[in-house]
């Protein structure tokens, strides 16, 4: 039986029918609307790490894959000021995860610990940054990178970076350093460059079957004090550097104007090949950029070219690209950066952003926000998570600064929907400052916002989503902010097409689906559109609504809700 409402009438089966005959190389992927439905917290407390005060576990995180093979992901996490070795020497961890977010072993990589050979010396902050590298060197084991942000081999406070590879225990099993003067690299780094603050894993940029790297210095000065740079490091198998390319604002082929104290760098995450161009592409953080407000901070998209040069940027700020929050001053947005896969299933790869000074709930508690993404870089919508927002149920104290880093967990829980890790490096359990990463479980609703509304009498009409796709549960669509008292054109299809029309797009192909009128309420409301889901539908059809409304103060005399989007499990 369909469900049938006020003023409305029940979506026929015509649409499942046509998802099943138009479903040919679809592949299955997750939906999801940015919203927390669960988490789970790592730190001294609940996974026995044995971490102490000020280590600050968590203040770098990045996904290994399924680590120990067991069809969860797991996680390498850094702990920069860790004493084990010397005061603020730091460490770094392996931790394998089970389906629901409890530890299942932890190995600690320090000097004197997990196989590490260098000589690490206080304050070289080793586990500043983490990354993937996959399985570097082709022994079947994945192996990782980490920044030493202090370390003075070339220059005071220079920074370095690890290529750590890996046996199947978590150890080390052999490593290879780089610095200005060594590992291939082959460049003058000036004291306080801080190379290594962030590394980014960004796939085989120029072909040659190897996996480059995103190397950040925010510290760089060479065009004004404390700018910042990112490095492409074309690796060798081996770990060594093959060439290399800076992008900063005079070298690389990036226009942006930064200033002094921007910091461009801070943060970086591989976005894989946004732009359908056939390259790789990298979003980086500048956090204190003062785009809408002082040290408000920004992430730059940047379109590679194979030669690790920028083709074209965009500049995600306050209020700025699509991204609709106003920034308070010190928010520090891109403080962390992670590309979290294709949440809305859309076909386009969606990011994490941390900004960690953010104050809901208490000052300098922190918030991470979901942006999901346009190939051209632009956000078509966002979700913010904090103390206060996003369905968030954990208790952030004040100077916890949640979203300091970020991860994709893949869909850890199997919920259908992807999963996020964030670390809050002052996090208190345990010991003041220990540092914890928290496990965010996001939400499974059916459908998400891919935008394309146009305004009309009262504004931009909206069409919301509820419901989940699963069997028995009621799912459907609703309108609200519409023109009163008219006819609304619910159009549904398994396709998008995406065409001009009426002075608005028309999203939703309806050769793949179907129209059908409803009568707008005397708010500009109608009934929701809808009805129980059903047994034996293929999973990975795209389920795509936009309504139409006549309406005399629209621009062509049609106005048009926001589109949107799920994808069947």
């Amino acid at each position: 039986m369909m469900r049938t409402c006020q003023r409305g009438v029940a979506a026929p089966r015509l649409l499942l029918a046509l998802a099943v005959a138009t479903l040919l190389c679809v592949s299955p992927a997750s939906a999801g609307t940015g919203e927390v439905a669960a988490h789970a917290k790592v730190s001294a407390l609940t996974a026995g790490l044995g971490v102490s005060a000020s280590d600050r576990f968590g203040w770098s995180v990045a996904s290994l894959g399924d680590f120990d093979g067991n069809g969860s992901t797991d996680l390498v996490v850094g702990a920069p000021f860790d004493d084990d070795a010397g005061t603020d020497t730091g460490a770094v961890y392996i931790v394998t995860l089970a389906a629901d977010g409890s530890v299942t072993d932890v190995d600690k990589i320090t000097e004197g610990a997990g196989g590490l050979s260098a000589n690490l010396f206080d304050s070289d902050w080793f586990g500043w940054s983490v990354a993937s590298l996959g399985d570097l060197d082709g022994d079947g084991t994945t192996d990782i990178a980490v920044g030493a942000l202090q370390d003075d081999s070339s220059n005071n406070d220079a920074g370095a970076i690890y290529i750590l590879f890996l046996n199947p225990n978590g150890t080390v099993k052999a490593e290879q350093r780089i610095t200005g003067a060594q590992g291939g690299f082959g460049v003058f780094l000036e004291a306080l460059a801080w190379f290594g603050c962030s590394i980014a894993n960004l796939g085989d940029v120029d072909g040659d079957g190897v996996i480059d790297l995103g190397v950040g210095s925010f510290g760089d000065s060479e065009n004004g004090v404390f700018r910042g740079a990112m490095y492409v490091l074309f690796l060798n198998s081996d770990g060594t550097v093959k060439a290399h390319q800076k992008i900063n604002d005079s070298n690389g082929g990036l226009s942006a104007d930064i200033l002094d104290g921007d910091e461009f760098g801070w943060a970086a995450a591989g976005l894989g090949d946004l732009d359908g161009d056939g390259v790789e592409d990298m979003a980086v953080g500048a956090i204190l950029d003062d785009s809408g407000n002082g040290d408000a901070g920004a992430v730059y998209v940047l379109f590679l070219n194979s030669d690790g040069t920028v083709k074209q940027h965009v500049k995600i700020s306050s209020e700025a690209a699509g991204f609709e929050t106003l920034l308070d001053q010190q928010d520090h947005f891109g403080r962390g950066v992670a590309n979290i896969g294709d949440l809305n299933g859309d076909g386009v790869t969606d990011l994490a952003v941390g900004a960690v000074w953010d104050d809901d709930g208490a000052e300098k508690a922190g918030a991470t926000y979901v942006l999901l993404m346009a190939s051209d870089g632009t956000v078509i919508g966002e979700q913010k998570i904090s103390a206060t927002e996003g369905n968030f149920s954990a208790t952030l104290q004040e100077g916890d600064t949640f979203g300091n880093s970020l991860a994709p967990l893949g869909d850890l829980n199997a919920d259908g929907s992807l999963d996020i890790a964030v670390g809050a490096d002052h996090d208190d359990d345990g010991s003041p400052d220990a540092g914890a990463v928290y496990l965010l479980f996001l939400d499974a609703d059916a459908f998400s916002d891919i935008g394309n509304a146009l305004a009309g009498t009262h504004g931009d009409p909206l069409l919301e989503g509820q419901g989940q796709f699963v069997l028995g549960q009621f799912v459907g669509v609703s309108l609200t902010n519409a023109l009163e008292s008219t006819l609304a054109w619910f159009v549904g299809s398994v396709a998008q097409l995406n065409v001009a029309f009426k002075g608005g797009v028309l999203v939703p192909d309806p050769t793949l689906g179907f129209a059908i009128a409803l009568s707008t309420g005397p708010t500009g409301d109608s009934a929701t559109l809808g009805g129980f889901w059903p047994s034996g539908v293929p999973s990975g059809v795209p389920v795509i609504f936009q309504c139409w409304i006549p309406d005399p103060g629209a621009i062509q005399g049609f106005a048009a809700s926001n589109a949107v989007q799920g994808l069947t499990p």
